[in-house]
């Protein structure tokens, strides 16, 4: 068995170690490459997301909001026929209709007083938008210049891994 063209006699074979450097070699540069556009293709679907979640959460706290109300409302409904006193009171405060024996005195420099029954719901706050590293690199691919430099620059860098890390068992019948 004669030997490799391109190799000089002298010279040890040393295959594994050199598939190794271009193993190595091959993903220090390809690998942050794929990192890249996968943060180009995902980031901005994970900030939608975000949004989404964010969206969704607001409402349901508007949704508890309201079913607190509708809760209080329904039990003050259910009251007003059987309290003579609570029914009364609303009339006074919401119709202006008071009793002919009573003299009404009303004071300008306060503020009116809550109607009898109001209906203090729960407090349920709106919760905080998302917000993270990953939010605010997809907010910085938003822009279709950076996504395109950087969609350049990663396929340039895959390119150049495989051109330069590539077997030269590949090559070798082509000279």
């Amino acid at each position: 068995m004669g030997r490799r063209p391109g190799t000089s006699p002298e010279a040890p074979a040393r295959p594994l170690l050199h598939a190794a450097g271009r193993l190595v070699g091959f993903v220090l540069l390809a690998g942050p490459a794929v990192a890249v556009l996968a943060a180009i293709v995902l980031l901005p679907a994970y900030a939608r997301l975000a949004r989404t979640l964010h969206e969704r959460d607001c409402e349901r706290a508007r949704t508890a909001r309201l079913e607190a109300i509708r809760v209080a409302q329904q039990r003050l409904i259910a009251a007003l026929p059987h309290d003579k006193v609570l029914t009364a009171r609303l009339a006074m405060q919401q119709e202006a209709l008071w009793p002919a024996n009573e003299i009404v005195v009303v004071d300008p420099n306060s503020p009116p007083p809550n109607p009898p029954g109001v209906i203090l719901a729960e407090s349920f706050p709106d919760p905080p938008a998302a917000d993270g590293a990953l939010i605010r690199w997809a907010g910085k691919l938003q822009r279709p210049s950076t996504r395109r430099g950087l969609f350049v620059l990663a396929a340039g860098a895959l390119l150049a891994a495989m051109l330069l890390f590539a077997s030269p068992v590949r090559y070798e019948s082509a000279r």
